[in-house]
């Protein structure tokens, strides 16, 4: 042994700027793991290198299932209309062949479930010296986006049949003023026929309180809550109409359950409802038959109502139209009887479903709460005002 060379090298700075990046890929990493919309990162030969909590969220793999993988195999998606993309379209394999960014408003990506949802996503290629070493998928469930799409086009709708509404209701309501008010002058001078003007001036009220529901489009009423019987009710709107069904051929069978617990509602917007639904089960039925009305105790906090009727029934496709504003079935409908009708349901914290088979018949459930909350009246009070 002649001696011992020693080379030393500080290395402060060297591992601080380890330190630093370390830190920096910790915090970028945390960025993309808390971020809402789904993040891949898929390299030049299509392969996922990274995925993050989001994607898993929205798609059901798990990043141990996804990250290796080919992105054909785990990102299964179609375009909007449900079609597949061919070889040569695919945005993914577009953007890494040609360096190009792809945004793709709409499309459908399907869960590892065999469940879909509405996306909106952007492929974006990494360069490095020009070429593509990775590319970027990033991509946002846009279910509720659509929905609120949706509602906004429905509320534009509902705001002209609004003031469609509100005009017809006033330009009938003028001439029925003054023929009601003819009449009771009348009544003064025509003893003999006295109980025939109580039933013009009986008719011309009911018009009114007609044209009253009416103008609930323009300007939603507030409505009056009190506690109801509902078996009572019902038979009330069954004797109004069991007259038209007998002139169509047609019985309306009641099956209501004596311990049915009286509900708070309002009784005017209710039997406006029940009508309506009487009404559309008549129109259905050309050839006679029956409407069957059902009404029981659901759990302890809420009541159940059926009307079964054994009409023509209405397509598949037009299913989930119906109660959007001017959707109908019928020849000379209008399609806001059933929104109408919807929207007072909903006042009242209930909700309704229609089922219903081509030539044999329509169902349509309504659930209403025994007790209305606290919200709903709030709600309607602020419509009101």
């Amino acid at each position: 042994m002649k001696g011992i060379y020693v080379i030393g090298q500080n290395m402060t700075e060297l591992n601080r700027y380890r330190k630093e990046l370390e830190n920096l890929y910790h915090k970028h990493t945390l960025i993309l793991n808390s971020i809402a919309e789904g993040v891949c990162g898929i390299d030049k030969h299509g392969n996922i290198v990274f995925w993050n909590p989001a994607a898993e969220r929205m798609t059901g793999y798990k990043a141990e299932e996804a990250i290796g993988k080919a992105s054909h195999d785990i990102i299964h998606h179609t375009k909007k209309d449900g079609t597949p993309y061919s070889i040569d379209e695919c945005p993914i394999d577009l953007a890494i062949q040609d360096g190009k960014t792809y945004h793709i408003s709409e499309d459908i990506f399907w869960k590892k479930d065999g469940t879909h949802f509405p996306v909106s996503y952007t492929v974006t290629p990494v360069l490095e010296n020009g070429a593509v070493v990775d590319a970027v998928l990033t991509f946002t469930d846009i279910t509720e986006l659509k929905k609120t799409e949706e509602f906004i086009r429905t509320s534009e709708k509902l705001s002209v049949a609004g003031q469609l509404a509100a005009g017809i209701a006033h330009e009938i309501r003028n001439p029925l003023t003054a023929i009601k008010g003819f009449i009771q002058l009348l009544q003064f001078e025509l003893d003999v026929k006295k109980p025939y003007l109580h039933i013009i001036e009986s008719e011309i009220q009911r018009i009114e309180l007609i044209l009253g529901e009416l103008l609930v489009l323009a300007k939603p009423q507030a409505t009056k809550f009190t506690k109801s019987d509902i078996g009572v009710l019902l038979q009330h709107v069954t004797t109004l109409l069991e007259t038209q069904g007998i002139l169509h051929n047609i019985q309306i069978i009641t099956k209501i359950d004596p311990s049915l617990p009286h509900i708070e509602c309002d009784e005017n917007g209710l039997k406006q409802v029940f009508i309506n639904f009487l009404k559309n089960a008549m129109e259905a039925m050309k050839s006679g038959g029956h409407i069957f009305i059902e009404a029981q105790k659901k759990d302890e906090y809420s009541v159940l109502i059926r009307f079964i009727d054994e009409g023509c029934g209405i397509p598949k496709e037009q299913l989930e139209k119906i109660g959007k504003p001017f959707f109908t079935t019928k020849e000379k409908g209008t399609g806001l009887g059933i929104m109408i009708s919807k929207k007072i349901i909903e006042d009242h914290g209930g909700t309704m479903s229609i089922m219903s088979e081509e030539n044999k018949g329509t169902t349509v459930e309504v659930t209403l709460p025994i007790r209305v909350s606290a919200s709903s009246v709030l709600h309607n009070s602020l419509l009101s005002g």
